[in-house]
């Protein structure tokens, strides 16, 4: 059967609508990867610069607040057995 000038007229719509489509979509995501880039909390400010280690200082600032771990222990040793209060009825 052979095909008319209406069906080569569709098929050459439906491809000029995918590229259509295909380029919006790039265009899209790009935008979309742009803008997120643009208010990543990360890139809202240069790294600030300083003279020391910068893992020294915030290991000093931390200890100098009472956020030092110390030892390593996550909690103090429990030396007292708890009391335990039992009823009946």
């Amino acid at each position: 059967m052979a095909e008319g000038p209406r069906v080569a007229a569709a098929r050459n719509r439906a491809a000029s609508a995918k590229r259509a489509l295909a380029a919006l979509s790039v265009v899209g995501f790009l935008g979309a990867f742009v803008l997120v880039r643009a208010a990543h909390p990360g890139a809202a400010a240069p790294p600030a610069t300083s003279n020391e280690d910068s893992s020294s200082q915030s290991q000093n600032d931390d200890e100098s607040r009472g956020f030092g771990f110390g030892g390593g222990s996550i909690s103090p040793p429990q030396r007292a057995v708890p009391d335990v209060q039992t009823s009946t009825s």
